[in-house]
């Protein structure tokens, strides 16, 4: 009995050393799992941030593209601009210079013509000679258009500093600006010289100006830039 009681025990105690270590491995078998899947679970999350990272990049990348394809296009419209800008003004400075040229040359020409004797051809000559040059509404309108072009704010700048000037006066002091004599503007506008100097004459009095060459400063120094 004794003998068989001890190989119970010994019997018994083997057991349940052989179930303690089939608990452990079990236990060790869950561990390692648990250890796999938070691994694997590391795993995903670092190519989940790996592949957010690469799409936030080439994004980026696609944008600062853009961005500098859209600057440049910008760029070069704003550049095509400037030049048809700076294009349109020397046209427009050229048709004024070419006016007050032609304006000059046929005012030599009707002096000219003027020295000699006159006959009906001569009359004839001249009468075309200053119509061809009257600024009409239309034809102030169309000056104006291009005075504008090269003095932007003169005529309004003029009108809001001295409001109680005519628009004969208006058109004399934009004509000023080129420096044309009496004699060119008259022939310009289609009047006489001396209602050019009338005019000239009313303009210094609303201004508090003595002199021809006050008002040619006054005109020339005119600020436009306020």
């Amino acid at each position: 009995m004794i003998a068989i009681n001890a190989y119970n025990k010994k019997d018994s105690s083997l057991k349940l050393l052989r179930a303690n270590q089939k608990v452990e491995t079990k236990e060790r078998d869950l561990v390692v799992e648990k250890l796999n899947t938070l691994s694997q679970q590391k795993l995903t999350k670092r190519n989940f941030v790996i592949l957010l990272v690469g799409i936030l990049l080439v994004i980026s990348l696609l944008s600062f593209w853009f961005r500098n394809k859209y600057l440049l296009n910008k760029q070069q419209i704003r550049e095509l601009a400037l030049a048809n800008t700076k294009k349109a003004l020397i046209d427009t400075k050229s048709q004024l210079k070419n006016m007050a040229t032609r304006v000059r040359q046929d005012n030599n020409l009707i002096i000219e013509l003027q020295k000699q004797k006159i006959s009906k051809n001569t009359s004839i000559l001249l009468s075309k000679l200053k119509s061809k040059n009257i600024l009409t509404k239309d034809g102030w309108t169309q000056f104006q258009s291009l005075f504008k072009a090269i003095h932007p704010h003169f005529i309004s700048y003029i009108k809001a500093s001295n409001p109680n000037l005519s628009q004969a006066e208006i058109r004399c002091l934009c004509l000023e600006k080129f420096i044309l004599t009496n004699n060119e503007m008259g022939l310009l506008l289609g009047v006489l010289t001396n209602t050019i100097r009338v005019t000239k004459h009313r303009i210094r009095k609303k201004l508090n100006l003595q002199s021809q060459d006050d008002l040619g400063k006054f005109v020339q120094n005119f600020r436009t830039d306020k």
